[in-house]
């Protein structure tokens, strides 16, 4: 008889909910924070996939000790598991695109969520505080969008523009 752990019977709920992930959607492109209907996070299981394959534990560098086993990997890409990491931050500068365009403005309400469960207000104001304060923490690109984009809304210049966008 094959004796499994907790973990190994925890991993396989989950698989078996990324599987049926797949069947129902056609891909693994599960958000964060979704839930299955019994409760799993199957979004965080699918991001700590990734990390565990990469050999690294919260994306913060750190050595995961535990990394995905072959056989694992392979059941994974048979449910068209992506191992690439998407870029969140150009995909929450996108959502604030559209939702400057849609509402004219870049004043985001606080309770405003995008569809796969940012807060936008809340990572716009990050960024802003990001550039003005520390803007070694973004990338030269990430400036030139964030400049850019606070530019052609005409709050570059002291924070009281228009809802205090710089204030951030």
């Amino acid at each position: 008889m094959l004796w499994e752990g907790r973990n190994d019977r925890q991993w396989w709920q989950a698989y078996e909910a990324a599987r049926r992930y797949f069947q129902n959607h056609g891909d693994l492109e599960v958000p964060y924070e979704y839930v299955t209907p019994d409760g799993l996070r199957l979004g965080q299981w699918v991001v700590r996939q990734r990390m565990a394959y990469k050999g690294t534990l919260s994306g913060k560098g750190k050595i995961n000790r535990k990394a995905l086993s072959p056989v694992r990997k392979k059941l994974l890409d048979a449910i068209g598991m992506d191992w690439r990491e998407e870029d969140s931050w150009q995909r929450h500068y996108q959502d604030l695109l559209a939702y400057q365009k849609e509402h004219g403005t870049l004043i985001v309400p606080a309770s405003y969520k995008t569809a796969d469960g940012c807060w936008l207000n809340r990572w716009f104001c990050t960024q802003r505080k990001k550039l003005r304060e520390t803007p070694e923490k973004l990338t030269a690109d990430q400036r030139n969008k964030l400049k850019m984009l606070l530019g052609t809304a005409g709050v570059l210049g002291s924070g009281k523009e228009t809802g205090d966008l710089n204030a951030g």
